[in-house]
């Protein structure tokens, strides 16, 4: 392959990569908390015999956009939307989980739940059991949960020292392998209410029109320059 392929291809690549990241946003956009991908790319020039001949392009890697989603109502008691910076605990496989999405409910032990079965928990990593008798559930902004008796338990919602060093779970959720997460200070959280996504779905669709006409153009490009470089090696195997 000669370096005005390899530059080419390196482009066709990275078109390719953003391809697929613009879809997944697209199929997430309606993920409650879900919060947005970007990419970063550098361009590093190539020069030959002092003359520039295009520029190769590097992915380095995909960065979270933490920007706050729109605050949708529910008026569901057990529905938790964080105003603010934050992620609730959850518990799965003995491993803390982090999440924005707050659609939260009681398993049959009245144990807090999310919408997949995973254990919310509380300022102190416990897990948060609705008491049987209760017959009001208030969970004020700063996380307090009360019932009629009082405070029952405070929502543990955290935060990390470096958000683009967490990794996405399956479960729309991450987990952090850095400093141990650390409580917030003024918490803002809405009952009633879930945080969508920070994705504006007609703008991923634009973009993903545009990235596919280009990634089409850079690959017709690629096949003519394969064409030439095969016709150059044949019309040089016919000189005496």
């Amino acid at each position: 392959m000669t370096v005005p392929v390899y530059i080419v291809s390196s482009n066709m690549i990275g078109q390719r990569k953003k391809l697929d990241m613009t879809a997944d946003n697209i199929s997430n956009a309606n993920t409650n908390g879900y919060k947005k991908l970007g990419m970063d790319f550098q361009e590093i020039v190539s020069r030959q015999k002092a003359q520039e001949v295009g520029s190769f392009t590097h992915h380095n890697g995909t960065f979270y956009n933490f920007t706050q989603g729109g605050l949708e109502r529910t008026d569901n008691d057990f529905d938790v939307a964080i105003n603010g910076a934050g992620f609730f605990q959850t518990e799965r496989n003995g491993q803390i989980h982090l999440t924005r999405n707050g659609h939260f409910s009681l398993d049959q032990t009245g144990m807090l739940v999310t919408d997949t079965g995973s254990p919310v928990l509380d300022t102190n990593g416990g897990q948060i059991n609705i008491p049987a008798d209760s017959s009001t559930l208030i969970i004020n902004r700063d996380g307090s949960i009360a019932n009629q008796n009082g405070i029952i338990a405070n929502l543990g919602v955290v935060n990390v020292d470096d958000p683009q060093k967490l990794i996405r779970t399956g479960e729309h959720g991450y987990i952090y392998e850095g400093n141990a997460p650390v409580a917030v200070e003024n918490i803002n959280v809405a009952q009633g209410f879930l945080e969508t996504s920070n994705i504006n779905p007609i703008q991923e669709s634009v973009n993903l029109t545009e990235i596919n006409r280009t990634y089409q153009s850079i690959s017709r490009l690629v096949g003519n320059l394969e064409d030439l470089e095969q016709r150059a090696i044949r019309e040089l195997s016919r000189m005496p």
